[in-house]
């Protein structure tokens, strides 16, 4: 009783902590997608303001005659600001203090990137005598555009790992829950966690094989199109390996006809398991 209690209150654990990487998981993503929308709301503008005078002439005859020159510099340094200092400021908070440790990493080449970018044209605007005579130029769009699509790929990226946890959630979820094994000369139903390195457990046909293990008795085809997505079952024979979570269809044998629906496979846990099964499955450990 006191093991079942254990076994129990380790499976709620594992639940709770899984729950919890989920709901972290989705919050990542969220914020993520809260940034990237951000900074694309404040970068096209700066993009349009720019390289749309560069490309278009209407646009830049109409930038001239509306605000002017200086005006649409101060425009793009207010836009660019606080799409650096708002979405993008996790690249400096993490950057800076990882090239003060000597470990620069992704985000500080992007808070350096952006920073010059950044700190070139405030000079260039607001200081221009500092700078040589035709080095009066801003490069704002460049920083606002780097941490937009940066923001964009570390969305993607969240997006995809929330859609792998999914599958790896119902990958597991075709796991049997309980297993038919071999006690004191009689087959009794154990829950997964109470299966030990060494039983022998019973696989009828049609059932799920509940863990990892070696065929002891029987011949039968095993459904494995969880494990290498091939949709023809494998032909299992004494002394062939099986995996946990495959399916064991209708037995036969190819030296005689095929058994009975009703004949079960008989396969023993194996300590190999243990390296492919959840923490919560006894033959693991």
């Amino acid at each position: 009783m006191a093991r079942a209690v254990t076994n129990g209150a380790v499976a709620k654990d594992q639940e709770a902590a899984q729950r919890e990487r989920e709901m972290r998981s989705l919050r990542n993503a969220l914020l993520c997608q809260r940034r990237r929308d951000f900074a694309a709301v404040l970068t096209v503008p700066v993009v349009v303001l720019e390289m749309g005078s560069h490309l278009v002439p209407a646009i830049h005859m109409w930038v001239m005659e509306t605000i002017g020159q200086q005006g649409n510099w101060y425009l793009q340094f207010t836009l660019t600001t606080l799409v650096l200092f708002g979405p993008g400021l996790r690249f400096f908070t993490k950057g800076v203090p990882a090239l003060l440790r000597g470990g620069p990493d992704m985000n500080t080449l992007v808070s350096l990137g952006t920073s010059a970018a950044w700190a070139y044209s405030v000079v260039a605007t607001f200081a221009p005598q500092l700078l040589p005579e035709g080095t009066h130029n801003v490069y704002y769009e460049a920083a606002a555009v780097i941490v937009a699509l940066i923001l964009l790929g570390r969305w993607l990226e969240a997006r995809a790992k929330g859609r792998t946890s999914e599958a790896i959630k119902q990958l597991v979820g075709l796991q049997a829950k309980t297993a038919q094994v071999l006690r004191d000369g009689k087959v009794v139903q154990v829950s997964l966690s109470e299966v030990v390195v060494g039983d022998i457990v019973q696989v009828r046909p049609g059932e799920r094989v509940p863990v990892d293990g070696e065929v002891l008795d029987g011949s039968s085809f095993i459904d494995e199109s969880m494990i290498t997505g091939e949709p023809i079952p494998v032909q299992k024979s004494v002394g062939a390996a099986v995996v946990g979570g495959t399916i064991n269809k209708t037995a036969a044998s190819p030296s005689a006809p095929p058994r009975s629906a009703a004949t079960p496979c008989w396969h023993r846990s194996s300590a190999w398991s243990k390296r492919r099964r959840a923490p919560s499955c006894r033959s693991r450990r």
